[in-house]
């Protein structure tokens, strides 16, 4: 979903349909790997870092 545009946790979890929690944990993770990065102030939105694996196809 982030490869093709920013989202907040919040929306994150609610249309994957997992917790808020859940969804924080895997964005740090892959914050950690330099997959994803987070941008903005207090509320902060999650993107693609170009980083992460291509696409096939």
């Amino acid at each position: 979903m982030l490869d093709r545009e920013p989202f907040s946790a919040a929306k994150l979890a609610q249309t994957s349909k997992l917790t808020y929690s859940v969804v924080m944990y895997h964005l740090r993770l892959l914050k950690s790997e330099g997959t994803i990065e987070r941008r903005g102030s207090r509320r902060y939105v999650w993107l693609s870092s170009g980083l992460g694996q291509k696409r096939l196809g």
